[in-house]
């Protein structure tokens, strides 16, 4: 049996989230770690982000990680995510 990971490189992204994305993009453009207005600003929106994606997955805004990308993903998991509960790879 053969399992397909790679799915990122090969999905079509909904209209609907590239239009979100696209939009927020275009608000502000601060990295969410730095100190200066932006910055705070991203942050703030990033902290809106994972709250909203706690609710709807009915989980604490804690449990929620983002990475950069796939490859820092992956590479968390191989190295052993240790988490109690259920949870979504």
């Amino acid at each position: 049996m053969r399992a397909y990971l790679d799915n990122n490189s090969t999905t079509f992204l909904d209209p609907r989230v590239l239009e979100v994305l696209i939009a927020e993009l275009k608000k502000n453009e601060g990295n969410p770690s730095s100190l200066h207005a932006w910055g705070k600003e991203s942050k703030k929106r990033l902290t809106q982000a994972r709250e909203t994606i706690a609710e709807f997955l009915q989980v604490k805004p804690n449990e929620i990680l983002f990475t950069s990308g796939g490859t820092e993903g992956i590479n968390f998991l191989i190295r052993g995510l240790k988490t109690k509960g259920p949870h979504i790879i």
